[in-house]
């Protein structure tokens, strides 16, 4: 993604990064190193500045908090309303205890509040966001954080001091020795799936494999409003729907610490760290820390491996090395980890539009499928009113997430499986999908939840309106493997649909593919309440906030139900379980007001902004 091009010896003395100012200037270990890698980086304008004391914590890096956040600094910040009555376990989720009172409710509140709080601690004034700088990050600000302000303030951009993502991408890259630099911006130049933007003299034009791609000339005009104050420089930007590493957790504990002394890291640390061999496991539980439990007895019933939980930390529950429910072979649940192969523990100066929560590269705003609220109208004319739409929850979507052959179970990958449960004759397909589902409902009276069992068949007829399109993609299909054949007659394959499709539904499911979705903004805008099945946080996630803007579900699944069942009540007729209809419509309303007031072209912009250095 972006770097400096490694063809001008001359200036590789000079590589610095502009995310956080300059590398530290330490008794001419290197003399001023300046990469520009700070295509995103919010110290946009920005000179050069020594990185002093640099914490973050192992858990503050997975989850949805702030980098330092300090609560006496927000003392008139509101609370949350009430504590969860729920147990909190590991990966980020609640264990529900039956007896007490919905857990959505609380999620739901509590989401509220953080959104208010965020919105309402931004600061106002230049001296305001200067303060918080050196609150959050513990250093003046560099040279020209005025011009940047004044920019993102121009813009009518709302989130001046949240830039945490961009410190999580970039802190490794700042730890690194120079040597170690080079060679990852070499590494950078000389991938073949990739475009770059050569910026000369005011003017940007586009090179590489992927030029002529769509989004590359997407991410050309993001760059045209403030091309002309920016220096030359070449950026790679990675093209493939995932990043090519993984930060492993020991590499990240090192990197704060080095930086926390004012060091970085020495080529020995380095080879040590990104060596494969430093721990037994040889598959992607290589970057952990510890060795999660990543097998689940198969024997034990779908319901009883999972209890009854629900997402308390979205980008927590993104880590496979703290929830590694999210591998779980042999009945794998995501189709990223259908190969369970140790990844590249480098950091990468490659931009990438979609990584895992412990990715080694930097996220840039995703352009593919990205819609202006002028486009959105256009294409699909104004939401339908709320009580007109159909109260079900609508996917449709291609079999990618994997690539399918006869030596992987074709039924475990995150989409099929979708599919299978909510389509009848699952248990035929799949065993480990049962003909009934236990389901966590609310008294109407006492407000205790309880279980009932009901038939599949019937939550699947009252809430689903879900169907992989057919026929199947990413499938091996020859003399020795009919994979492809086995599929498309075992599954009950929908028809193509348009873009339009499911936009009159109260409730809309966005699912990975092999990447990230890239419907996601454009689901946000429809109206509709979206759930959200992820293992890879957004460029903005830390904006978004889980239970206000959208609803999260866990990649197993074992959480649909239930959440259904809130929003819209149990299938029965006799009303003991309530619906909660009401607070559907408050969060689709919400995310609706995201899309169109916070993900604007010009929020991009700012996020991508860059300067010459002072």
């Amino acid at each position: 993604m972006l770097t400096l091009s490694p063809t001008h010896p001359d200036k590789s003395t000079r590589m610095l990064f502009l995310m956080h100012g300059s590398l530290l200037r330490r008794k001419r270990l290197v003399s001023r190193i300046v990469v520009i890698l700070s295509f995103f980086l919010f110290c946009s304008f920005w000179g050069f500045i020594s990185p002093t004391a640099w914490h973050q914590a192992l858990d503050g890096a997975c989850s949805n908090s702030d980098v330092r956040v300090d609560p006496s600094k927000y003392s008139n910040e509101k609370p949350a309303p009430k504590q969860l009555e729920h147990k909190v376990i590991d990966g980020g989720r609640l264990n529900v205890t039956v007896g007490g009172s919905h857990p959505l409710h609380t999620l739901i509140a509590n989401a509220e509040v953080k959104w208010n709080n965020m919105l309402e601690r931004q600061s106002t004034t230049l001296e305001a966001a200067v303060e918080e700088y050196e609150r959050r990050y513990r250093r003046r600000p560099p040279v020209g954080f005025d011009k940047w302000y004044h920019f993102a303030r121009g813009v009518g951009f709302k989130f001046i001091d949240e830039f945490d993502q961009i410190n999580r991408d970039i802190t490794p890259l700042l730890a690194l020795p120079h040597n170690a630099l080079l060679g990852r911006i070499t590494d950078a130049s000389t991938e073949e799936y990739a475009y770059n933007i050569n910026i000369k003299d005011g003017t940007v034009t586009l090179g590489g494999k992927l030029a002529d791609w769509q989004v590359a000339q997407d991410f050309q005009d993001l760059l045209s409003s403030f091309v002309e104050d920016l220096p030359n420089m070449k950026f790679y930007v990675f093209g493939h729907d995932m990043g090519p590493a993984i930060l492993a957790e020991d590499m990240r504990l090192a990197v704060d610490a080095a930086l926390e002394r004012n060091q970085r890291l020495s080529e020995a640390q380095v080879t040590t760290l990104q060596s494969l061999e430093r721990n037994p496991r040889r598959g992607v539980t290589n970057a952990c820390l510890q060795d999660p439990i990543t097998f689940y007895n198969s024997a034990l019933s779908e319901r009883n491996r999972h209890a009854h939980t629900f997402i308390r930390d979205h980008r927590l529950s993104m880590s496979f090395c703290a929830n590694p429910a999210i591998l779980n072979n042999p009945l794998k649940r995501h189709g990223y980890f259908s190969h369970d192969l140790a990844h590249p523990r480098n950091a990468s100066p490659l931009f990438v539009q979609s990584q895992l929560s412990a990715g080694g590269a930097i996220l840039h705003p995703a352009l593919q499928g990205y819609t202006t609220p002028e486009e959105y109208t256009q294409m699909f004319g104004e939401p339908l009113a709320w009580a007109k739409r159909t109260e079900k929850a609508f996917w449709r979507g291609r079999s990618t997430g994997e690539a399918f052959d006869r030596e992987l179970d074709w039924r475990y990958s995150h989409r099929v499986r979708l599919h299978i449960l909510a389509n009848q004759d699952g248990d035929h397909i799949d065993s480990n999908v049962t003909p009934d589902v236990e389901l966590l409902v609310e008294n109407a009276k006492t407000g205790a939840v309880h279980l009932e069992t009901y038939p599949r068949k019937v939550l699947n007829e009252r809430y689903m309106d879900v169907k992989m399109i057919g026929p199947p993609v990413q499938c091996a299909q020859s003399d020795i493997d009919h994979t492809c054949e086995q599929m498309a007659k075992a599954l009950d394959w929908g028809t193509v649909v348009g873009h339009e499709a499911g936009l009159d539904h109260k409730y809309l499911l966005d699912v990975d593919g092999n990447g990230w979705s890239s419907r996601f903004q454009r689901l946000l805008s429809s109206g509709a309440l979206v759930f959200k099945m992820t293992i890879f946080p957004e460029w903005n996630s830390d904006w978004l906030i889980p239970y206000y803007h959208y609803v999260p579900l866990q990649t197993d699944y074992s959480d649909l139900y239930d959440t259904l069942a809130f929003f819209m009540g149990a299938p029965d007729s006799d009303q003991t379980a309530p619906a909660h209809d009401d607070l559907a419509q408050k969060i689709a309303a919400h995310a609706r007001e995201f899309s169109v007031r916070y993900w604007r072209w010009q929020d991009m912009q700012v996020y991508a902004s860059i300067s010459t250095p002072a």
